[in-house]
């Protein structure tokens, strides 16, 4: 395997649109009060699958595309990604929960998303994620989900946290060096951690943490985000502690120009079964998202209590999103 260099990446990544970077299109929507912004989840092991999710979810309205990677990868076992992606082809099915990006190499991950002129987020949950992010910033993916904290404490109890933390500089160090200065490279953090059973304070000191990990190597667009908790007054009461102490202290170890976005997850505890009440938590979640101001919505299915959803089911879940974006903002506005 030939990983690319990172004078590839960067070159790529200056031939894209602003429409492309995650970055532009944050200040953007922010500037012009068209937030928050719809990012849905998705990964299929197989290229056309993927293809078709990501053409689904650009005509159902996604501002972001997602690139959810598959759980070998996560855990930098390529070999069995490799044979099950084989595997894949062979049965003509998906036999992995999400996209191989080392195996399908970034020349390959480039075509994934040509004429989808949106930026494309990748999400995984990896405590060494340095060559996957090469590979992810080569195929031109400007948006890198993660951190130290969020991505092993979650994930892998048992990864060394120190190990993980001295990893991650380099995930940060290099997405600062790939991006312009008035284009850089978005880090987002994973705020939801282990979901509803996380206590408010500890979501707030993980963000601020992988925040100020990111700026000390020069990362200058970043979003701390969370996940609804099941009570509004806290849910809004995270969204304005987040943002005031993340302008805090970026000016106590005087971090500047670093663009702070916020980050809204719809419910990641357990699912309805049933579909009606399903989608009604998803327009709760999003009416939510809305009214506390988040940039973002990442959002979830009707399917989630059932398993991985179709290209349908997320598709479906971005016009339901949207639809209820639009009437929400009627009424705040």
């Amino acid at each position: 395997f030939n990983p690319p260099k990172l004078n590839s990446a960067s070159n790529y990544i200056k031939r894209l649109p602003d429409s492309a970077l995650a970055s532009v299109c944050l200040k953007e929507a922010r500037n012009n009060g068209s937030y928050p912004l719809i990012q849905p989840r998705g990964g299929f092991s197989r290229f056309n699958k993927q293809r078709e999710l990501v053409i689904e979810l650009d005509s159902a309205g996604a501002d972001f595309m997602p690139l959810t990677i598959d759980s070998h990868t996560r855990n930098n076992d390529y070999q069995m990604a490799k044979t099950l992606l084989e595997r894949s082809d062979l049965e003509d099915k998906n036999l992995l929960n999400g996209y191989p990006i080392i195996n399908h190499g970034y020349q390959q991950t480039r075509k994934l998303f040509k004429g989808i002129n949106k930026p494309v987020s990748l999400r995984h949950g990896t405590p060494d994620a340095r060559l996957l992010t090469e590979i992810a910033l080569a195929s031109g993916i400007t948006e890198i989900e993660g951190g130290a904290l969020s991505y092993t404490l979650p994930y892998s109890q048992s990864y060394p946290l120190d190990k993980s933390l001295y990893y991650w500089q380099y995930v940060d160090r290099i997405c600062s060096l790939v991006g312009e200065k008035d284009r850089p490279i978005h880090r987002e953090s994973f705020g939801p951690l282990t979901a509803t059973m996380v206590p408010p304070f500890m979501t707030i000191v993980v963000e601020l943490c992988e925040l100020l990990l990111a700026a000390e190597q020069g990362v200058t667009s970043f979003s701390v985000a969370f996940s609804q908790t099941g009570s509004i007054t806290q849910d809004f009461a995270l969204a304005k502690v987040l943002r005031k102490t993340a302008e805090l202290y970026l000016e106590n170890f005087d971090f500047k120009n670093v663009s702070v976005f916020l980050v809204y997850h719809h419910w990641m505890g357990v699912f309805p079964y049933d579909y009606d009440i399903a989608n009604s938590l998803i327009a709760t979640s999003t009416q939510l998202g809305v009214m506390l101001g988040a940039d973002k919505i990442v959002t979830k299915t009707k399917e989630e209590a059932r398993g991985i959803p179709s290209v349908k089911h997320n598709s479906d879940a971005v016009r339901l999103v949207r639809y209820v974006i639009e009437h929400t903002n009627e009424i705040v506005l």
